[in-house]
């Protein structure tokens, strides 16, 4: 007996005893609930039954397998730590604008020598220490390192997405040894 039907029960018990309902509208009500809640059980059964007996669309299984891909890069060990540097990153304001400031700078002295100006060694100087004290920070430092660490393992992921759209199959080591990529590439 379920809780619900077990709780509408002690009502009717106690309504019964009351003397407040005739007995055969309060048994006719409850077969009507029973019937009621037996179809409605079944209604929500055969929908749950749908969902999971029906064929997955080709759709479902590739994202079912990019969330197992993207879970066993989170279970990576040390993907948290990783993780956590670039976040400590992008929460600080300073050491981002800083990151710009360097940049801006390297664009500006190449945008000068591109455009013929000569580029004094105060320059050179100027950005090369700003760029030293900028990447001597430790949020720096986790950032940089952060950034090689997935930067591995988007060139693993990358070249074999692209080499099996181009075989139309699953690439093996043996597909990788001609093309333009090196031991870094983690495929040799």
């Amino acid at each position: 007996m379920s809780a619900f039907h077990g709780r509408y029960h002690t009502i009717f018990q106690f309504e019964l005893f009351r003397g407040s309902v005739d007995f055969s509208e309060r048994l006719t009500q409850a077969s009507e609930l029973h019937d009621c809640l037996r179809s409605d059980v079944s209604t929500v059964a055969s929908v749950i039954l749908s969902i999971f007996m029906s064929d997955p669309t080709p759709q479902d299984v590739l994202q079912q397998k990019a969330l197992e891909l993207c879970n066993a890069i989170v279970a990576l060990p040390g993907f948290a730590e990783t993780h956590q540097k670039v976040q400590a990153f992008m929460e600080d304001e300073l050491i981002k604008f800083e990151f710009q400031m360097v940049n801006n700078r390297v664009q500006l002295l190449t945008e000068k020598q591109a455009a013929g100006l000569p580029v004094t060694p105060e320059e050179i100087s100027e950005l090369e220490a700003f760029r030293d004290a900028t990447l001597n920070k430790e949020v720096a430092k986790g950032f940089i390192s952060a950034q090689a660490e997935l930067d591995a393992i988007q060139k693993l992921i990358y070249p074999m997405l692209a080499k099996t759209f181009e075989l139309g199959r699953v690439p093996t080591s043996d597909d990788f040894l001609n093309d333009n990529c090196d031991s870094s590439c983690g495929l040799h």
